[in-house]
């Protein structure tokens, strides 16, 4: 019994005008998809028709034209709303002052509340990062960041209460401890704690060695 041939439809590219085949199956399920015949040859066509041309702008805070792809809405329709500046420095110095928190320079004024209580604020440089308020406030005390066993307390259990020390409600808590109970890991954890926090630690002329101390105390 002879083959039976597929039965082959043409078409014209709308991007390339070029003529393109598709077996009968394959325009109809297309066809039912889309809502319309198959419009173009290949995904490259389709792409290359749909994208949106780039428009000349100028930057709204240097003055300087640059050149922008606005996207396209669900709808296909172009965006109407685009870029205003040619950087993200441009776009940061042009922030007004009034979006500046004095108190807390280089972050917003906006502030929100997490689940757990605490208050989440954006950076100017990063605004779609959340930080921690407390965690900013002390570390702006301590003129440092934090070390990775610190960690910020609430006195009074006010979580949105975040006001710096000495009379604040903000104070700093440490969570590290000797690795063993030996007298000798102890003395060398202390010294390495007080010296993490500016003290000096000197040994008095006559005191026992850590191994001497340590044997006495074994007795």
């Amino acid at each position: 019994m002879a083959r039976e041939t597929a039965t082959m439809v043409t078409l014209t590219c709308e991007h390339c005008k070029r003529e393109f085949r598709l077996q009968q199956g394959h325009y109809d399920s297309r066809t039912r998809a889309a809502g319309h015949p198959p419009k173009y040859c290949s995904r490259f066509c389709m792409g290359a028709a749909n994208r949106v041309p780039e428009v000349l702008r100028v930057c709204q805070h240097c003055g300087e034209e640059f050149m922008y792809q606005p996207g396209r809405r669900a709808t296909g329709a172009p965006r109407r709303r685009g870029k205003k500046f040619c950087s993200k420095e441009c776009q940061l110095a042009a922030l007004s002052a009034s979006a500046v928190d004095p108190e807390l320079p280089g972050y917003t004024k906006g502030r929100r509340r997490n689940a757990d209580g605490y208050i989440l604020r954006r950076p100017i440089a990063d605004r779609d990062r959340s930080i921690k308020e407390h965690v900013v406030v002390m570390e702006r005390h301590l003129g440092r960041s934090l070390f990775r066993n610190e960690l910020v307390h609430h006195k009074n259990g006010d979580r949105a209460d975040n006001t710096p020390p000495p009379d604040g409600n903000l104070e700093l808590w440490d969570t590290s401890h000797p690795p063993g109970q030996r007298v000798s890991d102890k003395v060398e954890f202390c010294k390495e704690f007080l010296s993490r926090y500016g003290y000096v630690v000197i040994k008095p002329v006559g005191f026992y060695d850590n191994d001497v101390m340590e044997s006495a105390c074994l007795q």
